[in-house]
């Protein structure tokens, strides 16, 4: 697959070289560690590009190249002159590096978000709901009783 300039193919984007037999590990590599990267520190989501650059066009394993920010006339700049911040990027890096880890050894993955308590009474129950046909208005009257019958045994 070329790089994202698609509208410019060159002779090179139809070269083969050692580092792309792994595209599909690279983007699942780069997913893990972007995710990592815009979750926990608020960066604006720029998604994941493709192009083939030298530095790792070779390499025989998976591998990605990270844009940590702008180094000249934004405030990129400022955070990344700070030892805490770099470290902080670094910390992502190695999160992501280690849910790709974790997905290529099915290893099981800490939940992203706790759903509920220990009470089982808190969670919302959902059978009145299963394979029924409800309208806006329904759903909404459905959800607040739900949130008042949780609320009141509080």
């Amino acid at each position: 697959v070329p790089s994202m300039d698609e509208e410019n193919l060159s002779y090179s984007d139809y070269v083969q070289h050692p580092g792309h037999a792994n595209d599909p590990a690279n983007i699942a590599l780069a997913t893990t560690v972007h995710a990592a990267l815009v979750r926990s520190l608020g960066l604006t989501d720029r998604g994941v590009k493709r192009a083939r650059f030298v530095v790792i066009k070779n390499v025989t394993i998976p591998g990605i190249l990270i844009e940590g920010g702008f180094m000249s006339g934004t405030p990129d700049a400022r955070l990344i002159a700070t030892p805490e911040y770099r470290q902080r990027i670094a910390q992502c890096i190695l999160d992501g590096v280690n849910r790709y880890k974790e997905a290529l050894t099915n290893q099981a993955q800490k939940p992203s978000a706790v759903v509920a308590a220990t009470d089982p009474t808190s969670v919302p129950n959902l059978d009145r709901a299963v394979g029924a046909q409800t309208g806006m208005e329904s759903s909404v009257a459905q959800a607040q009783d739900a949130l008042q019958s949780s609320g009141s045994g509080n």
